[in-house]
């Protein structure tokens, strides 16, 4: 298996500098990973070594609106703790689905000329950052953060 590392040394061939699966090939091809590199007795003796993930410190979000500040304690922090632990071992999995937005897009079209009059701009993400803006405001949890630091939960309210 080839290190992260060597993921830089990697000459993308691809469209707009994109690296392809042939340049990760003959980049394994030409290129030996350190492991195989030792004897066997030494690479089966190394210990592999703990990650050290540190976290950055949160920003100030009351400079961008109101903050509600929750005390983190017993169950929440057992779950978060849980969750946690869950998300960086588990793989995770995506889900998409197909929308009609036919009608959407006719009201759109009706709509764009009387929108660029005034200077805007009448796009399908405008659409969608309105259903999000209104989902966080319906379940304000989802626009929450969690303050290890000071065992708090700090909900948006922006």
């Amino acid at each position: 298996m080839i290190s992260s590392a060597h993921i830089i040394l990697v000459a993308p061939t691809g469209p707009e500098g994109l690296v392809t699966a042939e340049d990760v090939r003959g980049f394994a091809k030409n290129h030996r990973p350190a492991a195989e590199a030792r004897p066997a007795a030494q690479s089966a003796a190394a210990e592999p070594k703990p990650v050290d993930i540190s976290i950055p410190p949160l920003p100030d979000f009351s400079r961008w609106g109101h903050v509600e500040r929750i005390p983190f304690r017993s169950i929440r922090r057992a779950t978060a703790r849980q969750m946690s632990l869950a998300w960086s071992q588990i793989p995770h999995v995506n889900s998409q689905d197909v929308i009609d937005v036919t009608k959407l897009e006719v009201f759109r079209q009706k709509h764009k000329k009387e929108i660029e009059a005034v200077g805007g701009k009448l796009t399908i993400t405008v659409f969608a950052l309105k259903a999000v803006a209104t989902a966080l405001k319906t379940y304000p949890n989802f626009n929450a953060t969690l303050d290890t630091k000071n065992n708090e939960i700090i909900i948006k309210h922006y």
